[in-house]
């Protein structure tokens, strides 16, 4: 049942990792009046790349495991935790990178779409979880 509200969850979790390939992260400003400001997307740095093109697989796998809801769950852990490392990952490397500059980083919307990440992620756990309870007392019915 790919129609069920989880799956709905799942695929904007994978949308917005899809988004998040070509918004920037952050900014550093220009350091010379003629200079462009250096702009930083997830395909900067090639760890940001890896984990955010595998949550964004992930999530479709998820929805397609369906059938084993305890599996779906373990898998919106897994990815719970890919998020959260991703957004520990960008606010660290803007750190790292501010201050060996000793420049002020500009962050952009990308910087807080994996916080939305971990909102649809987080819902879609808790309907499979709402899901997994409506079926056990289905069968402690019959």
């Amino acid at each position: 049942m790919i129609q069920r509200v989880q799956s709905l969850y799942l695929l904007l979790a994978a949308a917005v990792s899809a988004v998040l390939f070509f918004i920037p992260l952050f900014e550093l400003p220009a350091a010379s009046a003629n200079a462009l400001p250096k702009i930083f997307l997830t395909t900067s740095n090639s760890f940001l790349f890896l984990l955010n093109a595998a949550i964004g697989i992930f999530s479709v796998v998820v929805i397609f495991l369906f059938k084993k809801r305890a599996l779906q769950i373990k898998g919106c852990r897994i990815i719970f935790l890919m998020v959260l490392v991703i957004i520990a990952l960008v606010f660290y490397t803007s750190d790292t990178i501010a201050n060996g500059l000793d420049q002020k980083v500009i962050f952009k919307i990308g910087s807080y779409l994996p916080w939305v990440q971990f909102v649809f992620v987080f819902l879609a756990h808790r309907a499979i979880k709402k899901d997994d309870e409506l079926v056990r007392s289905a069968d402690r019915l019959r």
